[in-house]
């Protein structure tokens, strides 16, 4: 943040905490990042997202954690009495399906992602190295997509 925060609103952390705090629905929190070395999912992003939600929770707001098959166990071990929705690490269009369904099931307000890969330029999921990570990784993308 200290290289971005010369570029951003002088107030943009309480910008930003406005809006949520302003959110009508449920808060989806999105979190999971797989570590190809480790074979196994990251475990900052989920804590984070599960303190995140508790918080939110406690200032009334209903919430629920959406993540994929890699980092489900340790978000819901860790979760509490939140709703944790594993979203399925198929094809686009299966995934852009699972997105609308979901959205249109629910009565969301905001997203958030939390240490979670994001689409790049070839339609791939990369980590840090550069590493297609796109077989371990849900294309969550399109709930915000269709958000």
């Amino acid at each position: 943040m200290t290289a971005l925060s010369p570029h951003m609103k002088k107030n943009y952390i309480d910008s930003s905490s406005n809006l949520l705090l302003k959110t009508q629905g449920e808060i989806m929190i999105i979190t999971g990042f797989y570590i190809i070395d480790a074979n196994a999912s990251e475990t900052d992003g989920p804590p984070g997202a599960v303190a995140m939600s508790n918080a939110l929770k406690t200032l009334g707001f209903s919430t629920s954690l959406v993540t994929d098959k890699y980092s489900y166990e340790i978000v819901k071990a860790i979760s509490d009495e939140t709703e944790v929705i594993e979203f399925p690490i198929t094809d686009h269009r299966e995934s852009a399906e699972f997105a609308k369904n979901l959205l249109s099931e629910r009565n969301v307000g905001a997203l958030i992602s939390i240490e979670r890969a994001g689409l790049v330029g070839d339609g791939t999921y990369r980590n840090w190295k550069g590493v297609d990570i796109s077989p371990y990784n849900a294309k969550i993308d399109h709930l915000f997509d269709q958000h």
